[in-house]
C-alpha cells in the first residue's frame, strides 16, 4: 500500500465539493479528510493512484504534499495526522513555507539538470565541483532515438513518446504541451515551462508537476527537466517524410493481420483504429468521436462535460467563459426536458450575463463544427441532447 498527505486551499467555488465527492469515490477507513474554511487536509492510502481524487487537488492551490519513500520514512505521524490543531508557532511556520512551494519545487528540479542547487555552507568545495560536472552530463535515453526513427515530425515525435509512456488518456494533452513548450523555451526550467504553457492557456499547478516528475521517474529513474532536455535533442532531427512513414505503417498493418501480401485499408484502419461514437449533429471528427468513446459515466456530471468540451478546446477560451460554459452543459443534460429560461434561470451567472454566456457557447461549438465542415451550423440544444445520450446515467436525468 501507498499514501500521501496533502494540504490544500480552495481556489474557486465548486472544489471543496468536488475534493469530498472524489473522496468518497475513493473511500477507505485508513483515509482521512478535514476542511476548515478553505483549507483541506487529506491523508489518502491507496493500491492504485485515486485520479479523481488527484483531479480535484489539480484544481486547488497545493500547500503541501508528502509522499514516497522518504516520507513514509521520516516517521512524520504528528505532521500526517491532519484531524489534530496547530499552535500558532507551528501555522506560522507552514504559512511561510507554503509561499515557498513553487520555488522549492523547482529548485529540487534544478538541481537534478545542473547541480548548483544550494549547499550547505560547510561542504568542501571541491566535491560541490564535481556534483555539477556529473549533474550536467546528458542523460542517455536509447528509447527516444527508436522512437525518432519512427516519428514524421517533432509533434508526432511527442505523441509517440506520450502512448510509449503510457500516459492516462485524460493527461496525454497536458504531457505533450509540456514537451513542446519545452523545444521553444531557452532554458528548460519549470518558471520558463508555466510561461510557455500560459501562453498556450494551458494551466499548470504544483500537483501537475509532482505528477509529470512521477510519470518519468518511475519510467526512467530522473526527473522531469533532465527528460526534457535529452527529447529536445531530438527537435531538429531528421524525421522520417510522411510517405516513408505510411510505408511502415503499412508494413505493420500486414504482419498484425498475418502477413497478407493486399489488405483493403478498411482493414488497416482496423488495426489501428480506437473504439468511436459518432453524434448525429456532428462532422466526422476522429479525434472527438474516440474521446466519447472514453467518457467515463461513473465521473460526476461536471467532470464528464468538461473531459468532452476539453476535446473541443475549450481551454481556448478564458477561465470565466469555460466556466460559464461547463455550468450551462453541466445543468442542461440533466435535464429530460430541456428549455433555455429554465437552464438559465438555474446558473449562478449574473442576470445581465446569462444571454452572453448563452451566445458564447454557441459560437464555441460552431467554431469548433466549422473547423471540419465550413458550411455546417449545429444548434446548441441539439448538440446537448445527443451528449447527454452518450455520457449520461439514467438516474442522474431530472
Amino acid at each position: 500500500m501507498s499514501e500521501f498527505y496533502a494540504k490544500v486551499k480552495i481556489k474557486q467555488e465548486g472544489s471543496a465539493g468536488r475534493l469530498i465527492r472524489a473522496y468518497f469515490q475513493n473511500f477507505d477507513n485508513e483515509n482521512s479528510i478535514a476542511i476548515e474554511g478553505n483549507e483541506v487536509k487529506m491523508k489518502i492510502v491507496f493500491q492504485k493512484p485515486p485520479m479523481e481524487i488527484v483531479e480535484a487537488i489539480n484544481n486547488c492551490k497545493v500547500i503541501e504534499f508528502h509522499s514516497g519513500k522518504k516520507f513514509k520514512e521520516s516517521g512524520e505521524d504528528e505532521h500526517v495526522q491532519i484531524e489534530s490543531k496547530l499552535n500558532p508557532e507551528q501555522e506560522s511556520k507552514e504559512n511561510e513555507n507554503s509561499e515557498q512551494v513553487g520555488r522549492t519545487f523547482e529548485e529540487i528540479e534544478g538541481s537534478e539538470r545542473t547541480g548548483q542547487a544550494k549547499k550547505k555552507k560547510d561542504g568542501p568545495t571541491t566535491k560541490k565541483k564535481q556534483v555539477t560536472k556529473s549533474a550536467t552530463k546528458p542523460v542517455n535515453i536509447p528509447e527516444l532515438k527508436e522512437i525518432a526513427k519512427k516519428a514524421t515530425s517533432f509533434d508526432n515525435f511527442a505523441d509517440l513518446i506520450v502512448k510509449w509512456m503510457e500516459i492516462d488518456e485524460k493527461r496525454q494533452s497536458f504531457f505533450k504541451n509540456l514537451i513542446i513548450v519545452s523545444a521553444d523555451v531557452d532554458t528548460i526550467t519549470w518558471k520558463k515551462l508555466e510561461e510557455g504553457l500560459e501562453k498556450k492557456k494551458i494551466l499548470c499547478a504544483e500537483w501537475d508537476k509532482i505528477w509529470a516528475r512521477k510519470q518519468v521517474s518511475l519510467k526512467f529513474n530522473i526527473t522531469m527537466i533532465p527528460f526534457l532536455k535529452a527529447v529536445v535533442e531530438y527537435k531538429d532531427y531528421s524525421f522520417k517524410q510522411t510517405e516513408e512513414y505510411d510505408e511502415s505503417t503499412e508494413q505493420l498493418a500486414e504482419e498484425a493481420t498475418g502477413n497478407i501480401e493486399e489488405i483493403s485499408e478498411e482493414a488497416k484502419e482496423n488495426v489501428f483504429s480506437k473504439p468511436r461514437v459518432k453524434m448525429e449533429c456532428m462532422p466526422e471528427i476522429k479525434n472527438f468521436e474516440e474521446t466519447l468513446a472514453s467518457v467515463d459515466k461513473t465521473q460526476a456530471v461536471e467532470e464528464k462535460v468538461r473531459y468532452v468540451l476539453e476535446a473541443m478546446e475549450l481551454n481556448q477560451l478564458s477561465d470565466e467563459e469555460q466556466k460559464q460554459i461547463i455550468e450551462i452543459a453541466s445543468i442542461a443534460i440533466r435535464k429530460k426536458r430541456m428549455d433555455w429560461d429554465i437552464i438559465l434561470g438555474e446558473t449562478k451567472i449574473p442576470v445581465e450575463q446569462k444571454e452572453i454566456a448563452h451566445m458564447a457557447f454557441s459560437k464555441f461549438l460552431n467554431d469548433f463544427v466549422q473547423k471540419y465542415e465550413s458550411e455546417r451550423k449545429v444548434k446548441l440544444l441539439t448538440f446537448l441532447s445527443e451528449l447527454q445520450k452518450i455520457i449520461m446515467l439514467e438516474n442522474e436525468l431530472k
